[in-house]
């Protein structure tokens, strides 16, 4: 098999095609242009393989970054549609991939740590905070929000089955209610589709199956 420096010699002493040029080309087409190279076509195809091998392997790790931040922008945005309840001043959202679950938790803090004047803690005044975790699943993307499932009823799905109820038309699924207050409710139930390509949610398979 060539070397290194082979290559760089016949790709020296050859302007009319270079070795960029022919991994680029089909592998047929590729092998049938190794003796313009001064190569065999066993060596040609070898390196041709292992360049689009790493191609492939580059283009993975460019789009997986790029994968996760717009599946966690979606999940936000849905999130944000879903209008739940968050104290006024004081309010964090923590997204996360894992078991899909919602969590709350509320609480106070003094005004001046949440961008108050202080006029507000020589009162003795307490300001209202709120958190909200959502865990979703990796495929969030295919499993909900590309099957328009994202939002329903002004709930946020976390996740939704790929195959209905063996016997029914309901899909199982885990979505989010809001609570009393500021709290967060994970609720996992059915869902169907309507006759107008949305979504709807159902409490259980004996109610899916007289709405079907």
């Amino acid at each position: 098999m060539a070397n290194k420096n082979q290559i760089v010699a016949v790709l020296a002493g050859n302007q009319a095609l270079t070795w960029e040029a022919v991994l680029a080309m089909p592998l047929k087409e590729a092998r049938s242009n190794a003796q313009s190279l001064g190569l065999r076509p066993k060596d040609v195809e070898l390196a041709w393989l292992k360049h689009k091998e790493r191609s492939r392997r580059e283009r993975t790790v460019e789009c997986v970054p790029a994968l996760r931040r717009w599946r966690a922008k979606e999940v936000r945005r849905s999130y944000d549609r879903c209008s739940y309840r968050t104290a006024m001043h004081s309010h964090e959202v923590h997204l996360q991939v894992g078991e899909p679950r919602a969590a709350s938790e509320s609480g106070q803090a003094r005004p001046s740590a949440v961008g108050l004047p202080n006029v507000y803690s020589k009162r003795g005044f307490w300001v209202a905070t709120s958190q909200h975790w959502i865990n979703y699943p990796e495929r969030w993307l295919s499993r909900v929000k590309m099957r328009g499932a994202a939002v329903v009823d002004s709930r946020l799905t976390l996740d939704l089955a790929t195959e209905p109820e063996s016997g029914t038309q309901a899909y199982q699924a885990v979505w989010v209610e809001q609570g009393r207050g500021t709290t967060l409710k994970t609720v996992q139930g059915w869902m169907m589709q309507t006759s107008y390509g949305g979504w709807k949610h159902v409490r259980s398979l004996r109610a899916a199956k007289r709405a079907a």
